[in-house]
């Protein structure tokens, strides 16, 4: 079975949301593999934020990493990338969540069956 990991990029500007694009996440009933969250928010708002996180998900799955090269999507993009790197087998389904958008609870259910059907790309698996 291939690996999924998802990728959420965010400022945690808003938490609310995050809340729910989190949330979604830990509701799926095809589990993501690995939970990537990418900030370029100061550190010790990361350091609060990690320890929020841990004390009530999965912490085996959820991976938070700092971008050190800049603010902004493709600077959280590049250190969420850089990390799964190291971290995933190459052949992990990559899924791309913002932080102010949430998905039903069987999407990656779905992402993955697209990929196990052949493709090598999936924008939206919905038919």
């Amino acid at each position: 079975m291939r690996k999924i990991a998802v990728v959420i990029p965010t400022t945690l500007g808003r938490p609310k949301l995050f809340a729910r694009s989190l949330e979604s996440v830990w509701q799926q009933t095809r589990a993501a593999d690995y939970v990537v969250v990418a900030c370029d928010a100061p550190a010790h708002d990361i350091a609060a934020f990690r320890a929020e996180c841990c004390a009530t998900q999965d912490t085996g799955k959820l991976h938070i990493v700092a971008s050190q090269r800049g603010r902004g999507l493709s600077s959280n993009l590049n250190a969420a990338f850089d990390h799964m790197a190291q971290l995933c087998p190459p052949t992990t389904i990559v899924s791309l969540l913002d932080d102010d958008d949430f998905w039903t609870d069987n999407y990656l259910k779905c992402v993955e069956k697209k990929f196990d059907a052949g493709a090598q790309f999936v924008a939206a698996p919905f038919e």
